[in-house]
């Protein structure tokens, strides 16, 4: 499964939710419309995140939250 609960932020601070992938080497790539140069990324970021899907692949368990300059 993809990871989904992703947003991305430009200069402006707004985030919009996106689409992420995992490449081969398990790095997340994300993307989205309304975002052509993003700065922020999160995922997860939300009091009662459903559905968490973005596994670590070590060990299974769930990638923590996380809000990361780009």
């Amino acid at each position: 499964l993809n990871p989904h609960l992703v947003a991305l932020a430009g200069e402006d601070g707004v985030f919009y939710w996106g689409e992420g992938e995992l490449t081969a080497d398990g790095k997340l790539v994300a993307w989205c419309d309304q975002v052509k140069k993003p700065v922020r990324i999160q995922y997860c970021h939300s009091a009662y995140p459903p559905n968490v899907n973005f596994r670590r692949a070590e060990d299974g368990y769930p990638v923590f939250p996380f809000d990361e300059a780009l």
